[in-house]
């Protein structure tokens, strides 16, 4: 029954800390993206979702599921190290590959799904996908050690520094250029 319980306790602690923080990230950028792309620059908020759609298949992808793969052979204390290790390494290895040929090859995939000339989305979301794919393992890390507490801050202050970013760049630096800052 304990076995149970600490299960149940911990699907709450990490779905809840998972939910919430993209709960708060829809509720908070959400408005704020649809009233900054309504108007002439409608067609991009249309692009973004198409990429968060393909984003959403390729963190499968490219984790290859190492994540899980991490959880079954890092169980013992003894073994988890090597495993992360040996799960980290290709994961590293294949995610900056795969980046650099999606970020020189942007304005082709660009065109395929939208237009050439939204070739710095494709850019954008390539960072963000290889940044996802590389905070995946140090997260099931903190799950295997039950580090629930540090799990959860850590995903939601990336959701907290993700707005921010969001409202500097899409509101402060234009702002900052209309006014003659050009440098920082």
């Amino acid at each position: 029954m304990s076995l149970i319980k600490g299960l149940a306790g911990e699907t709450v602690i990490y779905g809840v800390s998972n939910i919430l923080s993209r709960i708060l990230q829809y509720i908070l950028l959400t408005p704020y993206l649809t009233y900054i792309f309504n108007g002439p620059n409608k067609d991009q908020y249309g692009i973004h979702g198409l990429m968060y759609a393909f984003a959403a298949l390729l963190m499968v992808i490219f984790t290859f599921r190492m994540e899980t793969a991490f959880f079954r052979f890092g169980a013992k204390q003894a073994d988890r190290n090597q495993a992360f290790r040996s799960a980290a390494l290709p994961l590293a290895i294949f995610t900056l590959l795969a980046m650099v040929m999606v970020y020189f090859s942007a304005e082709q995939i660009a065109g395929l799904l939208t237009r050439p000339e939204d070739s710095r989305f494709v850019q954008y979301f390539a960072g963000i996908i290889a940044l996802d794919t590389l905070a995946a393992l140090p997260f099931a890390k903190l799950r295997l050690e039950k580090q629930a507490l540090r799990f959860v801050v850590i995903k939601v202050a990336n959701v907290l520094i993700t707005i921010f970013f969001t409202l500097f760049w899409l509101e402060a630096c234009p702002r900052l250029i209309a006014a003659g800052h050009t440098g920082f």
